[in-house]
């Protein structure tokens, strides 16, 4: 199937894919009811080969009528008030703190550190990985070819390659230092000897035993994708199972589950969203959508996207922190040893999500006692710049309740959880709901930026 058909019959499963979910939602409309007992609000965001359908899916839902039609999904088009993730760099803004945090207490300067990537220049997250890093990149491995340089490949190459979004195959020959180890091989050479004597038929062999070889060892490690075109039988984009992730633990490799690294897009998505709940129709359209596809943004949405990473960047912070820490002080229920990191952020991660299920359970009560609560974490939650926009009155009135219960008992887990840790009491969350409390006394909602 040639590529155009491709696009097609991809654009014509999405369309029925977000007509079914249409159907779900438009009980009044299709006559389906679900057994819940009120309506639910669905959302959802990008993924592989579904980037660029963002604004279709919302189109659709407008032209069906739905409400919030403009946050069905996330990721689209600044057109529609969108933010794409990978032209903001929202998952390597969320990695990369996991990076300098490790380096912060380990005593390690990034700029000294050495560097292997799989994954290059031609993709977002590899992109996005060199344009923030200060390290020393000794070695790509994409889907184009390898590159190898001891003394670091030249940072300036790969940054233009990054602007550009080409493979590291057109990295320049005469940019490798002259280090005899150097070198770069793409998947079109043939007959290819490596400074090391070895010898393979072609440069495709080579890219795919890269991985194998001597030249990818460095301190840091970052699997950013490589080869999409390869057969991995799994039920989702994960290549370490959990058995995996220990075993590499317990040998002493510094390593961090994706389900804590790998959130930017997610908070993204949850904050572009919100926009488009919270403001006025006609204030989202003038503030945070561009007139068309060739204009740029306001200035507004750019300020906005500032916060937001701002936000992703202090999450990234707030959870390595407590995985760091409760893998040197909280040992497992049989005293042989600290917590592994790949077992914090599951144990972490279920006592948020119990405490998010009890936090909810206490607001869907409707106790005007915790009308204080609601606003003093929203003044905290949401960003500043729609605080003082919108004003905390109107973003009540026009934020569905659900929506703000969610970031409520969200925002409540996080903060208790990761600043206290998987050994806490009744007591202790006593007494950080009444420090909040006398915090929130006399607060105002902030009127400047």
């Amino acid at each position: 199937m040639d590529s155009q058909n491709l696009n097609t019959s991809g654009r014509d499963a999405f369309n029925s894919y977000v007509d079914a979910l249409l159907d779900c939602i438009l009980a009044k409309e299709t006559g389906l009811y679900s057994n819940l007992s009120k309506p639910e609000m669905l959302f959802f965001g990008p993924d592989e080969n579904t980037a660029g359908f963002m604004k279709l899916g919302a189109l659709r839902a407008k032209a069906r009528g739905y409400k919030y039609w403009k946050s069905l999904t996330t990721g689209k088009s600044a057109v529609l008030g969108g933010i794409p993730h990978d032209k903001y760099a929202m998952t390597t803004n969320s990695i990369h703190p996991y990076v300098t945090e490790l380096l912060n207490k380990l005593g390690v300067e990034e700029s000294k550190l050495t560097k292997v990537m799989s994954g290059g220049p031609d993709g977002d997250l590899g992109s996005n990985e060199i344009l923030v890093s200060k390290d020393k990149t000794i070695a790509i491995c994409d889907g184009t070819g390898v590159a190898y340089d001891p003394q670091g490949l030249n940072r300036e190459e790969l940054t233009r390659l990054a602007h550009l979004r080409v493979g590291v195959a057109n990295f320049s020959r005469d940019k490798l230092s002259s280090d005899p180890k150097a070198f770069l091989v793409t998947i079109d050479d043939k007959d290819v000897t490596l400074p090391n004597g070895d010898h393979f038929k072609s440069g495709v062999e080579v890219r795919n035993h890269f991985p194998e070889m001597e030249y990818f060892s460095a301190d840091l490690f970052i699997p950013c994708g490589g080869r999409p075109g390869t057969i991995n039988i799994e039920g989702a984009n994960l290549f370490l199972t959990d058995d995996a992730r220990r075993y590499l633990e317990d040998a002493g490799v510094q390593l961090f589950k994706d389900a804590s690294t790998n959130k930017g897009g997610v908070t993204s998505s949850s904050m572009e969203v919100f926009a488009a709940l919270c403001m006025d129709t006609a204030d989202h359209d003038k503030f945070l959508c561009s007139r068309d596809e060739t204009s740029a943004p306001p200035e507004f949405y750019e300020q906005y996207v500032q916060e937001i990473l701002a936000a992703v960047r202090h999450n990234a912070k707030m959870e390595f922190n407590g995985i760091w820490k409760t893998n040197h002080e909280v040992k497992y229920p049989d005293g042989s040893r600290y917590i592994r990191k790949t077992d914090a952020t599951i144990l972490l991660s279920k006592k948020i999500n119990d405490m998010q299920s009890y936090i909810l359970g206490v607001l869907e009560e409707h106790d005007p006692e915790n009308d204080w609560m609601v606003r003093a974490v929203l003044r905290r939650c949401v960003p500043r710049l729609l605080l003082v926009h919108c004003g905390l009155d109107k973003i009540v009135e026009n934020t569905p309740e659900a929506y703000l219960n969610a970031m409520v008992a969200t925002w409540i887990a996080d903060e208790f959880v990761y600043s206290n840790g998987l050994q806490t009491s009744e007591f202790g969350f006593f007494q950080f709901m009444r420090s909040l409390e006398e915090k929130s006394e006399g607060e105002v909602t902030p009127s400047t930026m």
